[in-house]
């Protein structure tokens, strides 16, 4: 069995109408109207409370519809017309908002901004009204005028000069719309090391290492050398083959064939020189008494 519902409407000291709403139970409804970020504040003024059942909630959903409609109450939104809301721009006597459903605002506002064009109110070369403007004018919302203009950008009526500049009324016939140049994105170091799979040098495979970075995640390495080409470089230079040295998480260094053999020269004499040091460091360590 469907439980009745209650219409009910709520007066002022003066008997303005503030609100029409529905529900089953009238105890909970006022407990969430004095309790609501938006009802709390008309709530102290309701003085008079009409109450009238209905056998079911379709029944008083399509009454409570009817009413707002009619009775137009000071606080109602939703199923208030959007032309009547009492705090929002009022839509333009130009547009008709009773058939928007199957005639949307867009397009309305499209169709006369496109016979001021036809008719020469609007000349070739002449700066669109803007988004804002727009608004002023019709009472649509920011996101409605925005496909207002992009509608006729596409119909080619308007066009952008610059990428989100404003829209100029284009010549009968002209399609010049925006189209920004594409931007040419580098190789990765992954799409450059599948290029260089069959690469070698001198039966060395080669190693692309583009933008190497270090974290906690990575084991933090003493020294590091990879022997790398860039043959996508326009510097000849920079496309030989060299060797990358990593002294440190910021210091990479390259070096040729000759760079390389000094390197190394200086990397023995510095292990010969730690391994005196480590066997001194072994002699101190036997003679220092046992605790």
């Amino acid at each position: 069995m469907t439980a009745q519902t209650a219409l009910y409407r709520l007066y002022d000291a003066d008997d303005r109408l503030l609100y029409i709403g529905i529900t089953k139970n009238l105890e909970q409804r006022w407990t969430g109207h004095r309790h609501s970020a938006t009802s709390s504040k008309w709530w102290p003024d309701v003085v008079r409370k009409v109450i009238e059942w209905h056998p079911s909630q379709e029944a008083a959903d399509a009454a409570e519809t009817a009413a707002i409609e009619t009775e137009e109450p000071l606080h109602n939104r939703a199923k208030l017309p959007y032309g009547r809301w009492p705090d929002r721009t009022p839509l333009s006597p130009e547009l008709d908002w009773k058939t928007h459903l199957e005639d949307p605002y867009s397009k309305q506002a499209a169709r006369i901004l496109a016979a001021e064009i036809k008719s020469g109110a609007i000349q070739p070369g002449d700066v669109m009204p803007s988004a804002k403007d727009l608004h002023n004018r019709f009472g649509l919302s920011a996101g409605t005028c925005g496909e207002v203009l992009r509608s006729m950008a596409t119909e080619g009526l308007i066009h952008q000069r610059a990428r989100g500049g404003r829209y100029y009324c284009s010549q009968p016939g002209e399609v010049t719309p925006f189209i920004p140049e594409p931007k040419l994105k580098p190789p990765t170091g992954r799409e450059v090391a599948t290029q260089l799979q069959a690469v070698s040098v001198d039966g060395i495979p080669v190693e692309a290492v583009e933008r190497r970075r270090r974290n906690r995640r990575w084991p933090r390495k003493v020294l590091g050398a990879h022997l790398q080409m860039r043959p996508y470089s326009q510097d000849p230079v920079a496309s030989q083959p060299h060797v990358n040295i990593e002294l440190g998480p910021n210091e990479v260094v390259e070096l040729d064939a000759d760079g390389l053999a000094t390197f190394v020269e200086q990397l023995e004499a510095q292990c010969a020189a730690l391994r005196q040091l480590q066997g001194q460091l072994e002699q101190a360590k036997r003679r220092r008494p046992a605790a």
